[in-house]
């Protein structure tokens, strides 16, 4: 009998996975499904069609001898592809996972004898007032990409703040400035351009190049909110200043996901916990990344999987956990092991704090306190478990 492969993900990894599996066993039932129109694309490459160096969304999704990937394309390869269609539910004991056609709102349970979740990242949006108004978005995708160019062509644009400074909010902000003549603005949390990725002083050379390209840069600042007029974006709030927008990009930096299966196991072992837990978020997003991470880094150093009690929290950190960047975002088997024994001995009442890169369920709302009272517990060894 023919084996069933499902691979979740259509645009960089998808594409090469559901390939790799149907060379492997040609007799497979191999299906791709992707929530986007378009798939099998470079988004590296959205910028660039923006500024119009690339003319055609075609030329984003054509092959070395021209031919655009579309789903016809993956199925004359063997691979039946559902676009437009997103997974809603994995049930691994039954293996079958639920898929929703976005158009017509038809659902159906699809078996699997291997499956492979290659949904890649998602870009950081912080979780600011008026981000729901329109021409508030990303460039995640190619419909994005058509959107933005018909906008900017349109001549409705006349400001255009661009909220992150990571590669593809400085690509973005320059290709809006440079070819579109758009009044752009780029709104960095962090004290510098390209945070964690390049140094000060050649994030210094990184920001000259955009204000040669009339890109204004403001480091240091948090966004408060967007504000709109008929419910359309007009505004970006500061806490130093107040920015005109026509329109506003999410450009920071993609959040790292890692691995799907770690997880979906971290995930649900917290739930199952049925404990006061929270997750603090990857670096460079918040103020408690700056602080409350660097005592945490400054106290545990970078050893694999150590844990701390103080004021009612239960502090646990492990292989990914801060300033421990993974070549490839794995949490290790037995760091979840830790991680299970560990919270499951909670005291009664402990609130359980764990800190990672990842941007799991239970978001701290309460960080101020959490950040010093991880700073009280000092450097001393006392108090690690």
């Amino acid at each position: 009998m023919s084996r069933n492969g499902i691979v979740i993900g259509g645009v960089a990894l998808g594409p090469k996975a559901a390939s790799r599996l149907k060379r492997l066993d040609p007799t497979a039932n191999v299906t791709m499904i992707d929530e986007n129109i378009n798939i099998s694309f470079g988004g590296c490459g959205i910028p660039y069609y923006v500024s119009g160096e690339i003319n055609s969304l075609d030329a984003l999704r054509s092959t070395t001898y021209g031919t655009v990937r579309t789903p016809e394309y993956f199925e004359h390869k063997g691979v039946h592809t559902l676009n437009q269609t997103r997974v809603t539910a994995i049930d691994r004991a039954s293996k079958t996972v639920t898929a929703k056609n976005l158009v017509t709102g038809e659902e159906k349970a699809l078996p699997y004898d291997r499956l492979i979740i290659a949904t890649g990242s998602t870009p950081k949006v912080p979780p600011v007032e008026g981000r729901d108004l329109k021409n508030v978005g990303g460039a995640n995708n190619l419909e994005d990409a058509d959107a933005l160019r018909k906008a900017c062509a349109s001549g409705s644009v006349q400001n255009a703040v661009v909220i992150g400074a990571g590669f593809i909010g400085m690509e973005i902000a320059v290709a809006l400035a440079d070819m579109w003549d758009i009044k752009t603005s780029v709104v960095e949390f962090m004290p510098q351009a390209m945070p964690g990725v390049m140094s000060a002083s050649l994030s210094d050379m990184v920001r000259h190049d955009l204000e040669e390209h009339n890109v204004d840069v403001y480091t240091g600042e948090k966004v408060q909110r967007l504000e709109g007029e008929n419910g359309v974006v007009a505004r970006v709030v500061t806490d130093k200043r107040t920015l005109d927008a026509d329109l506003v990009i999410f450009g920071g930096d993609l959040t790292n996901m890692g691995s799907d299966r770690e997880l979906a196991h971290v995930h649900g072992l917290m739930s199952q916990l049925r404990k006061p837990w929270f997750t603090v978020p990857g670096n460079h997003e918040t103020t408690w990344s700056e602080s409350g991470c660097t005592a945490f880094r400054r106290l545990f150093g970078h050893a694999g999987c150590v844990a701390t009690r103080a004021k009612g929290y239960l502090f646990l950190g492990y292989a990914s956990g801060p300033y421990m960047k993974m070549a490839d975002g794995m949490i290790r088997g037995e760091d979840l092991a830790w991680l299970e024994r560990q919270a499951a001995a909670a005291r009664p009442g402990e609130r359980i704090v764990s800190l990672c890169h990842y941007p799991l369920n239970g978001d701290l709302t309460n960080r101020q306190e959490v950040t010093e009272t991880l700073k009280s517990v000092g450097e001393t060894e006392e108090n690690r478990i």
